[in-house]
């Protein structure tokens, strides 16, 4: 078993953040894991992205060329427009693109082959009191589809992550913000 999972963005948004909730998981788990990033050079805004592999065997290349699960935060200008279809077009068969409803064209045309979930992710997180936290909702969503480990095994990994980062107080919001994506 081996799942790519690309998370894009821009910075700020908390993609980061997300592959490493995964990552931290699939360690819980006891499968082997790796994390990639590359990101502009400004601190909020430009374009985030990370590539994260999760297999039962060991890896051997940390890059999602063909990327099973494409998580996508937002759509802002020609750079993440171009990295969709770019994107889309490396998606094999089945593949998941899961994207923030709130923040993409809802116009684009996707592959008929692919799962496209949307979900209203900011709107959620802003009705929660949380708007910030877009990307724990739409990680729910994904947390709930996954077939890597149950939701709860996630959820319990997402607080014991934020709880060795010295965010553990946030962890009941946190919760919140995740079974609302799950729910969704």
């Amino acid at each position: 078993m081996v799942k790519r999972i690309i998370c894009v963005g821009l910075g700020g948004q908390g993609v980061l953040t997300v592959g490493k909730l995964l990552m931290e998981a699939a360690v819980d788990k006891n499968l082997e894991c790796t994390w990639t990033c590359k990101y502009g050079n400004e601190m909020r805004g430009g374009y985030s992205e990370c590539n994260v592999i999760i297999s039962d065997e060991k890896i051997a290349s940390p890059y999602a060329d063909h990327p099973d699960v494409v998580f996508l935060m937002k759509n802002d200008g020609p750079v993440v427009d171009a990295s969709i279809e770019r994107y889309e077009a490396a998606m094999p068969e089945g593949a998941i693109l899961l994207t923030n409803k709130n923040a993409l064209d809802q116009d684009k045309e996707h592959r008929s082959d692919i799962q496209v979930v949307e979900v209203a992710a900011t709107d959620i997180a802003t009705e929660l009191g949380r708007g910030s936290n877009a990307n724990l909702v739409l990680l729910g969503k994904l947390a709930s589809m996954s077939d890597l480990f149950t939701y709860e095994e996630f959820e319990a990994s997402m607080c014991k992550y934020f709880e060795s980062h010295g965010k553990g107080k946030f962890n009941e919001g946190n919760v919140k913000m995740l079974a609302a994506g799950r729910d969704a």
